[in-house]
């Protein structure tokens, strides 16, 4: 069986795949900075939303 990075290096000798994958950098990028902060703060994916000014407010029907 391929591994991985055999796989990923195949897919992405084909330009049209390659476009795709590089247009996507910014948003991977931004992600795995928020992961981050968040792993960085000790929040869980649950806890995030409670921390924000933005989050609904309990008993609030949106």
């Amino acid at each position: 069986m391929t591994d991985l990075a055999e796989l990923k290096a195949r897919l992405l000798e084909d330009p049209q795949t390659r476009a795709h994958y590089d247009a996507q950098a910014p948003e991977f990028a931004l992600a795995r900075e928020l992961i981050a902060a968040r792993t960085r703060a000790g929040l869980s994916q649950t806890k995030v939303p409670a921390t924000s000014s933005h989050a609904p407010q309990r008993g609030s029907t949106g």
